[in-house]
């Protein structure tokens, strides 16, 4: 998941936004529109991803802590949907053709949804990071898959 995602945000996504450039950030749409399609290809399989590991999460996490395994796995799951609502913003540009300021203006909601879901994300890594100290902390804690 993460090379996808590196691929999606650190390869494909600088080559079609260009911050604080509209025009700019058009014209590449124009020339690039298979990159658009890759990012949210990639997009989509990270989101894909993202349930599975909600889902492993939630089993591996649920013999130390039923309630806190399943709060992990919904800040996941709502980490994921963020992610689904944020790629619809760019996915509405095969549907809606706009102008260059509507194209940024997609672009720029992608990233607000995005990072938002980000603080859920953060909040399911702290989540996470807790089970994993309680773990430690009682070694001979048997946890089952």
């Amino acid at each position: 998941m993460a090379i996808v995602a590196g691929i999606a945000f650190g390869g494909l996504f600088p080559q079609l936004y260009v911050v604080g450039d509209a025009g700019k950030t058009y014209h590449n749409l124009q020339l690039n529109n298979s990159l658009l399609n890759y990012f949210i290809f990639c997009l989509s399989v990270v989101c894909i991803l993202d349930g599975l590991v909600a889902w492993w999460l939630f089993r591996f996490a649920q013999s130390i802590d039923q309630y806190l395994a399943g709060l992990i796995a919904m800040l996941r799951i709502v980490y994921t949907a963020f992610l689904l609502v944020a790629m619809a913003q760019l996915i509405g540009l095969y549907f809606h053709p706009l102008s260059a300021d509507g194209v940024y203006a997609a672009y720029s909601r992608f990233l607000q949804i995005w990072s938002a879901g980000l603080i859920v994300f953060g909040a399911h890594l702290l989540l996470w990071g807790g089970v994993l100290f309680d773990i430690s902390q009682k070694p001979n804690r048997q946890v089952l898959c």
